[in-house]
């Protein structure tokens, strides 16, 4: 563990399942490294083999092409998901014990997180108008609200938010002097995942660098760290990629885009960053106790 990349560990799965040794395999992680907790890798291999004989059957007895689509589709999906999954389990390491991460790994990457996104961009200025110490994105952030959404005082974020509300526009318009506007940072606080639209020019790429900023002070413990409507008890780590820059990797490395190609990603950023020695333990922390991203 800690050596196998996610690349890596995807060519093995495949290997195996060519040659039907999975369940080999799981017996040999764990006479390699006894002292990580593996999970039942072939429990899954053996679902994995099941889904393969069924959809080998159904394609000698199916005859009609669109019907024999629609009745594999959803086994193949299965089948990616458990390759994907077998994957991540055997590259990603993730119960190997704390112990084996550098000290002081966490504080280095978010004090790296905090040098990389907290800088305001001064690019588009001449070099006449840019000044010497550009100030921070911390210290000029305005407040970003969502458009054409507000609340109740009982309402959640996410009842605001649900496509149902859209059919009581009418409603809530009497009552609109008794809803409150909702800040994007309250919205991404409340919801496991979001999408957030706007204009060129409008603010996402700041609100995103703000974020992981301002939770990476937090997490560190930095007294004068604010961050309005966010809860105080929530401090998860923050991990920034930019899609665009993931995009011209995928492309320059030949990926396909794989659950897989995020982690090798990840750890390609964290060498440019020069904090290679915190790639396992962000890791782990993800995998066990998660994040933002």
């Amino acid at each position: 563990p800690g050596e196998i990349r996610v690349a890596k560990a995807q060519s093995l799965v495949e290997y195996c399942r060519r040659h039907n040794q999975l369940p080999d395999l799981d017996a040999r992680l764990r006479e390699l490294h006894p002292a990580v907790a593996w999970p039942d890798v072939g429990v899954l291999a053996v679902e994995l083999a099941e889904i393969q004989q069924t959809a080998v059957a159904l394609t000698n007895t199916v005859k009609d092409e669109t019907l024999r689509a629609a009745v594999l589709a959803p086994l193949q999906q299965r089948e990616a998901e458990l390759q994907n999954q077998l994957t991540i389990i055997i590259g990603t390491d993730s119960q190997i014990p704390s112990k084996h991460f550098p000290p002081h790994w966490e504080s280095h990457y978010l004090q790296t997180v905090i040098a990389q996104c907290d800088r305001l961009d001064t690019t588009p200025l001449s070099a006449g108008e840019t000044a010497t110490d550009a100030p921070s994105i911390s210290a000029v952030f305005t407040t970003l609200y969502l458009q054409n959404v507000s609340r109740a005082e009982d309402e959640t974020i996410a009842e605001a938010l649900s496509p149902r509300r859209n059919q009581e526009k009418l409603l809530e318009k009497q009552r609109e002097q008794e809803r409150h506007p909702i800040t994007a940072s309250e919205a991404i606080a409340a919801l496991p995942r979001l999408v957030i639209l706007g204009q060129p020019g409008g603010g996402k790429s700041t609100l995103v660098n703000y974020l992981a900023a301002q939770l990476a002070q937090q997490r560190l413990g930095t007294n004068d760290t604010s961050l309005p409507d966010w809860p105080a008890e929530k401090t998860p780590i923050p991990v920034r990629i930019v899609l665009r820059r993931f995009a011209e990797w995928l492309a320059a490395e030949k990926r396909s885009g794989t659950a897989g190609d995020v982690w090798d990603y990840l750890f390609y950023m964290l060498e440019r960053w020069g904090c290679a020695d915190s790639c396992d333990g962000l890791r782990h922390t993800l995998i066990e106790s998660g994040g933002i991203v």
